[in-house]
């Protein structure tokens, strides 16, 4: 490193959330084949290098199956996570954990901001590290109680299970969806 400069971005980005994102041993047959193509889509850092690794697997291997998709998009959310200073997002059931990079260059004046917007949906927490909380319908808190981070402790009201569950592939759909949702949503902080 030289003398007065920055190292910028020195952090990796990961994503661990319920979706199936892989190459079936249908696609691509030889595993030589298979190995440099998840090396290459996990290198991929935009969403044009992601629309260059589709149009090089369609002309290559045909229609790649759903898992393929899935995976090219978690390699999506990772870019754009990355540039939104995410050190990890992860998925604990119905809860998704997006925790910063510890220097992660971000306006803090504008979460309150977002919060707000998310109607509930989104908590903030310091400790043990900065990151934010995401449950679709919110978090329910008492009003005498402080949500605190994820393994010291939160209240929820326990609500009645729908009758008809939707499939496990919507639920896995819907992880993609709602972490894209989110990092939209996260976008605003970034000067």
């Amino acid at each position: 490193h030289y003398k007065g400069m920055e190292v910028e971005d020195d952090f990796e980005t990961a994503i661990d959330i319920h979706v199936d994102a892989f190459i079936p041993p249908g696609y691509i047959a030889n595993e030589q084949q298979k190995l440099d193509i998840y090396k290459r889509i996990a290198a991929l850092e935009s969403e044009e290098e992601c629309e260059e690794m589709l149009e090089e697997l369609l002309d290559r291997f045909g229609e790649p199956p759903k898992a393929v998709y899935n995976l090219l998009d978690v390699a999506r959310i990772k870019a754009a996570a990355h540039k939104l200073y995410l050190a990890e997002i992860v998925q604990r059931g119905d809860e998704w954990q997006f925790t910063f990079y510890e220097k992660a260059k971000i306006n803090p004046s504008k979460i309150p901001e977002l919060l707000q917007k998310s109607k509930g949906e989104l908590t903030f927490a310091m400790e043990p590290v900065p990151h934010f909380l995401y449950k679709k319908g919110g978090i329910v808190k008492p009003a005498s109680k402080v949500v605190t981070p994820v393994n010291t402790g939160r209240y929820r009201v326990k609500r009645p299970q729908p009758a008809v569950r939707p499939t496990m592939e919507k639920d896995k759909r819907d992880a993609i969806e709602i972490v894209k949702n989110v990092l939209n949503q996260l976008n605003m902080l970034l000067d």
